[in-house]
């Protein structure tokens, strides 16, 4: 099993990027895809950091949902990868190992972001969920 998921933004701004976690720019809708992962075992997310949050240590993470889609933040737990946006370049959280309970069929992948200072605003290009 191998999907790709691009979100087609080739510039995304995290405005005011906050401190505790949030669905990515508080949109439960547009940065989530239910999708089967009955076969998938690892994750991987890459993104080029066009802009780094200054003074902290932001973060765009997978979170998921068994079940399908909710559009509760609480209803999701983190998947696995956290990717760090706090630097210029390429950013890359090599393959990591997706959660047991996140490999099913009916799964909902939400991005999520969280550790800034609430005034950064990280600007990202090209953002991949990579599965397999």
């Amino acid at each position: 099993m191998s999907l790709d998921w691009h979100i087609g933004k080739t510039e995304l701004v995290i405005t005011s990027m906050p401190l505790l976690p949030q669905f990515l720019l508080n949109d439960p809708v547009s940065f989530h895809r239910v999708l089967p992962l009955g076969g998938a075992t690892q994750c991987r997310l890459i993104a080029y950091v066009k802009t780094a949050g200054s003074g902290t240590v932001g973060t765009v993470a997978i979170s998921y949902r068994a079940g399908g889609y909710s559009g509760t933040f609480g209803d999701y737990a983190p998947a696995g990868p956290f990717l760090l946006v706090n630097v210029a370049g390429t950013a890359d959280t090599g393959w990591v190992d997706l959660v047991e309970a996140a490999r099913e069929d009916d799964t909902s992948l939400a991005l999520v972001t969280f550790g800034g200072n609430g005034a950064a605003s990280p600007a990202l290009s090209y953002l991949t969920v990579l599965l397999r």
